[in-house]
Formats: structure tokens, sequence, C-alpha cells
């Protein structure tokens, strides 16, 4: 009996252990999103007066 405990405590660690490492490999296959502000410049364009 205490093989059996032992052998789902091994498995319930290497379950949370391999948690970072599915994670990672999601955002990895994910395309980069862009948020609002990503193209936004940080300075205001200057406008062109005209004459």
């Amino acid at each position: 009996m205490r093989i059996t405990w032992f052998l789902l405590l091994v498995a319930l660690i290497a379950i949370v252990l391999s948690i970072p490492m599915i994670d990672r490999q999601f955002v990895a296959g994910r395309p980069p999103s862009h948020s609002p502000g990503d193209d936004s410049p940080l300075l205001p364009v200057p406008q062109r007066q005209q004459p």
C-alpha cells in the first residue's frame, strides 16, 4: 500500500514540475499578439504646415 501512495506522489510531483515547460511551449507556439498601443509612436508625429 505504501508503494501505491509513493507512486501517486511521484506522479503528482512530475505533473506539477512539467506545467511550466508545457506553458512555455504554448507561449512559444503563439504568434506575437499586437496590443493597440504597439504601433503608436511614443511621440506625436509633427503635422506639416500648409503654406
